[in-house]
């Protein structure tokens, strides 16, 4: 580049940071543990101030900034670590701009937080700055509370495909004859596989009464490869440990092989109609899961407990929102790019 085209864009560069357009404007940059904050020179003997993160500190920070006379503060979206802050600023009647760091260009020296806090003061005071989208007081926590949904949603499903990949790697097929994984035959099936039971039969004597698949299919499904290191995997993927204690889990968990018995009910009738009685009557000696497919129907639970709080926020929303379908575990899909 020409040596008179970098002087004017440097020209160009100074007018721009020269102009002020909000002169009661500061910048903050926000970190896991600290913010580090900058307002104009003429506001206070010190205009470069650092606050720790906790609630109290954050609260010392909106009350300086109230003092220095600012109306509106810029602040870089990192994580998840502005939301404290930029709720505490929007409550005080402060204007607060979400800006993503992407966009910022950085100056031509060392970066430091000072030096950060310092340049997104003058860019925001010149009026350089975009702020990204951020929804009002009353649908973000909808939009929350929709977000944490989606996630057990998300969750619910990696347990069940995690659990179908374990089958498909052991050439059982359950998910093929059976319509739920974590319906009612299921769980009891892998769960006396998992406790020793190799013979289709007795499994196939193991599933609900109202199951419409012939029993011929049944039993060439539940036939297949035990090999300890799938069943291994099935057990963990059916009986994770809740507090995932690593090397704990590992010691813990049980060797598995087909010595162990499972008992059934001698009255049971193997048949195509299905059980004699009611599925409920035949239950393994295994324990109940505290995670896996468990853990799914807790979900489903949660599911319907973030509907009810959907509701409740709807209520006091003037602007007219659709809730969510109650109870419906629908396909998890990727947000909107945005940083609110």
């Amino acid at each position: 580049m020409p040596e008179t085209n970098r002087k004017q864009q440097k020209k160009k560069s100074e007018d721009l940071l020269a102009r002020v357009e909000n002169p009661h404007a500061a910048g903050i940059d926000v970190g896991a543990e600290e913010m580090v904050v900058a307002v104009p020179q003429d506001r206070c003997a010190q205009p470069v101030r650092t606050f720790a993160s906790f609630t109290a500190d954050l609260h010392a920070l909106r009350d300086w900034l109230l003092e220095c006379g600012i109306e509106t503060v810029a602040l870089e979206s990192t994580g998840n670590y502005w939301i404290a802050i930029y709720q505490i600023l929007e409550e005080s009647g402060l204007k607060v701009c979400l800006i993503n760091a992407r966009h910022i260009k950085s100056i031509n020296r060392k970066k430091t937080d000072v030096c950060d806090a310092q340049w997104l003061q003058q860019l925001h005071q010149a009026g350089l700055l975009r702020a990204w989208f951020r929804p009002d007081k009353e649908i973000a926590p909808l939009r929350y509370v929709m977000r944490h949904r989606a996630a057990m949603v998300a969750e619910a499903s990696r347990q069940i495909q995690l659990m179908q990949k374990a089958l498909t790697e052991c050439n059982l097929k359950p998910h093929h004859v059976f319509s739920d994984l974590d319906g009612e035959s299921c769980p009891r099936i892998i769960e006396a596989i998992l406790a020793g039971e190799r013979d289709p039969q007795r499994l196939a004597a193991m599933r609900d009464h109202r199951c419409r698949t012939p029993l011929p299919k049944i039993l060439k499904a539940l036939e297949g490869d035990y090999r300890p290191e799938y069943l291994f995997v099935l057990g963990q993927c059916l009986n994770p440990k809740s507090d995932f204690g690593g090397d704990e889990m590992m010691q813990d968990a049980e060797p598995i092989g087909p010595e162990e018995e499972i008992s059934v009910s001698k009255d049971t009738v193997i048949s195509d109609e299905g059980p004699s009685r009611p599925a409920d009557c035949i239950r393994s000696p295994r324990s109940t899961s505290v995670f896996g497919l468990n853990r799914r129907k807790q979900i489903r639970a949660a599911v319907a407990e973030c509907d009810v709080q959907v509701e409740q926020i709807l209520s006091r929303i003037s602007t007219p929102v659709a809730a969510p379908e109650p109870g419906v575990l629908a396909p998890h899909r990727r947000p909107q790019k945005n940083l609110g």
